[in-house]
């Protein structure tokens, strides 16, 4: 974690001579209609997708955890470009279906996922509800007791979507996994390396939760602001994320960093 608060702070400097690399961060969610509570971990099953704030939101690649909110409303919902969806929401839940990590021109980030959260608000009593959906901390299946490093949580590896493989180097690394020396709330996330197959910036990959492949806490149920009963009259998910560049570019950056440092 002292490395990469360090690496954050050198790279902060190092803008100046080199620009630090950046990914674009939305949100899909599947709208299932499904029974339970808020939160729970759900199977997969099937129902339109929904994307919010398609490439509105930047994930700067400094080594610093940066927080990400949506609008799970007809407000916050994007349509156009649509992905499965029809722009609208039409059930009062969703589960969480995927994470879109689009390229701005740069290939080979790593990434860190932490403290996933729903708040939302029921129509009527009771107030406002903050959620904690998970912080990869405890396992769920053994309880009181941290995943073992390397265990996929919530989210298959970047190669698991069929959809967005073609936008994958299947040369690099293909991984989704708990990180139990990094996290933003304490020492645990969920750490993910790939590498896009090039510099082309339309080039995307779907972080995509999936329960039938045996991971525990994989699509978690959230409230739909704006469904056919008006369940919830607002719902916002939010996240935290980290990355940085590979070690060739986070060198080139503080090195970078360092010139500045002298010429001050």
């Amino acid at each position: 974690m002292k490395y990469l608060a360090v690496c954050g702070l050198v790279l902060a400097m190092a803008v100046p001579a080199m620009a630090v690399p950046t990914v674009q961060i939305s949100l899909g969610v599947r709208e299932t209609g499904q029974t339970g509570n808020i939160g729970d971990f759900m199977p997969n099953a099937g129902g339109q997708i929904e994307w919010f704030d398609y490439d509105v939101q930047t994930l700067v690649l400094d080594g610093t955890w940066q927080q990400f909110t949506f609008d799970i409303s007809n407000t916050g919902i994007t349509t156009s470009p649509l992905f499965t969806g029809d722009g609208s929401i039409s059930q009062d839940r969703g589960t969480l279906e995927h994470i879109r990590i689009k390229s701005t021109g740069y290939r080979t980030p790593t990434l860190w996922v932490d403290e996933i959260r729903n708040i939302y608000d029921p129509a009527g009593p009771p107030p406002v509800v903050d959620q904690l959906i998970s912080t990869f901390a405890d396992d769920v299946t053994n309880p009181g007791n941290p995943y073992p490093d390397g265990t996929e949580v919530m989210f298959q590896e970047p190669g698991f979507s069929g959809s967005t493989n073609a936008n994958y180097d299947l040369s690099g690394p293909n991984k989704s996994g708990i990180d139990n020396t990094v996290g933003y709330d304490d020492s645990h996330s969920v750490k993910i390396e790939f590498w896009f197959i090039d510099n082309d910036p339309s080039r995307w990959i779907r972080l995509t939760p999936y329960l039938a492949g045996g991971n525990p806490e994989a699509n978690p149920l959230l409230a739909e602001a704006g469904g056919p009963t008006a369940a919830y009259a607002s719902s916002m998910v939010t996240f935290w994320m980290m990355g940085i560049p590979e070690p060739a570019t986070l060198a080139l950056l503080a090195l970078g960093g360092l010139a500045v440092l002298r010429r001050r």
